[in-house]
């Protein structure tokens, strides 16, 4: 059989360390769906929509730490897969899109769904290619990938007109070019010792720059090698010991009062893995600008993101993880902090801690499954609503009806015996009540 771009495509992403892909299966790159079942060695996951392929591939390069991919069709199916790219370029997340497109002697005709990704997405795209030579193939998928997780990550683009695919890759080999991983200096890491050293109230605040379990282990080390407080930024609550005396919270949407104010105390901000957006400022808010200004450390890999939103104290164009391994490396001289980790535990207890109050002194599940429902599966029931607080008792944690069961009875017997559950309840009612009329009419 002739070796074409397609196997030689398909061996490009194993190369590359890809074992999943997701996509809308298309037309236009056939050759390159029967060389992935051919490897065999790469999990094509066939999805309905292309958004939701491109979604999926986002949350497998955040699982897995490597580039997600993509594949589909042209026009049509690279817009709706946009909705991935969004999202990668908005979280940093490395994505190649893989795009079926028309064959070359039509390109630039206004083919059927012919179509420009750099043009059309150019300011969501950190690079876009069109491969149009066999010879260039292996150089141009090395250099996807390249792109996709150097400096800031992001998505990236690589249309495969559908004539390309059957020609001969013989001779051809697969290039890896690798991602540029920038570590930092001797000098940066003495200045950050030294400025944690001094500080009373410090806070690491993490990004999701790497999300690698042995970065999140390093991370718990050099937290408690410096008694330094952890917030993690949106979305990013897997990156540190929710349970661990120095998980001081995370940033985002409506970020509680006692964390707001714990915030503004801080006498120290290093920034790890974040470029500080939105969402991981309080909303550009915080480090404070206005005087007392927070000191601040900005250590990303991609110098174009540091300071740009922020008077930064000290930079460090460097990978999280690399410079977590270099501090740990150096002698800390931690302060006990006792004070300030005093009042990490109490702005952490104020919004995530047990209720003291108005917690149901008897297990609501079990009296449930006694009292109100015979008939309707007791055990499925207490299995699905039943969860053990710290204090031992048991209360109903989300209300999940049994089969069998209709939301407009579920919901009167929660509004009934659930403690401050009337109010929703009673919305559930109304409308089961209304959908019931509806049908009947």
């Amino acid at each position: 059989m002739t070796y074409r771009i397609a196997e030689l495509i398909a061996d490009s992403l194993i190369a590359h360390d890809i074992d999943r892909a997701f996509g809308v299966p298309g037309e236009s790159f056939l050759p390159l769906l029967d060389a992935l079942h051919d490897r065999g060695q790469i999990d094509l996951v066939t999805c309905r929509h292309e958004g939701s392929a491109s979604l999926a591939a986002v949350a497998d390069a955040k699982l897995t730490g490597r580039a997600g991919v993509v594949l589909a069709s042209r026009g049509p199916g690279a817009f709706n897969a946009a909705l991935g790219l969004h999202v990668a370029e908005q979280e940093a997340i490395p994505l190649v899109m893989l795009v079926g497109q028309v064959d070359r002697p039509n390109l630039d005709r206004d083919a059927v769904q012919e179509i420009d990704c750099g043009r059309s997405f150019g300011g969501l795209l950190k690079w876009a290619v069109r491969l149009n030579s066999a010879a260039l193939v292996p150089e141009m998928m090395a250099r996807a990938f390249a792109a996709a997780q150097s400096g800031t990550p992001g998505p990236v683009a690589v249309e495969l007109p559908e004539d390309l695919l059957a020609d001969s890759a013989q001779g051809l080999l697969v290039k890896i070019h690798g991602a540029v991983l920038p570590e930092p200096g001797t000098g940066a890491i003495e200045k950050a010792s030294a400025m944690l050293a001094a500080s009373q109230r410090p806070i690491l605040l993490v990004g999701g720059e790497c999300r690698t379990m042995a970065f999140r282990q390093d991370l718990i080390a050099l937290s408690e090698k410096w008694n330094l407080p952890v917030v993690v930024a949106a979305k990013m609550q897997d990156q540190f010991r929710n349970d661990h005396a120095l998980w001081a919270g995370q940033l985002g949407f409506f970020t509680s009062p006692a964390h707001v104010k714990l915030f503004e105390r801080a006498d120290l901000i290093v920034a790890l893995g974040s470029r500080l957006g939105d969402l991981s400022s309080l909303g550009f808010a915080f480090p404070r600008q206005a005087a007392p200004r927070q000191p601040l450390v900005q250590v990303y890999p991609d110098a174009g993101a540091i300071g740009t939103r922020f008077q930064t104290d000290l930079a460090i164009v460097s990978g999280a993880h690399a410079f977590l391994r270099a501090m740990l490396a150096v002698p800390a001289v931690a302060q006990e902090r006792i004070s300030w980790r005093q009042e990490i535990a109490a702005a952490r207890s104020a919004t995530h801690g047990w209720p003291r109050s108005g917690v149901p002194a008897t297990d609501v599940s079990a009296m449930l499954s006694q009292r109100l429902l015979p008939s309707f599966g007791r055990t499925e029931w207490s299995r699905r609503t039943r969860a053990t607080s710290p204090h031992g008792s048991t209360a109903s944690s989300a209300f999940s009806r049994p089969r069998g069961c209709s939301v407009r009875h579920a919901a009167q017997w929660a509004a009934a015996f659930l403690p401050g559950s009337r109010q929703a309840c009673g919305i559930l009612i109304a409308r089961s009540s209304r959908s019931a009329e509806t049908a009947v009419s």
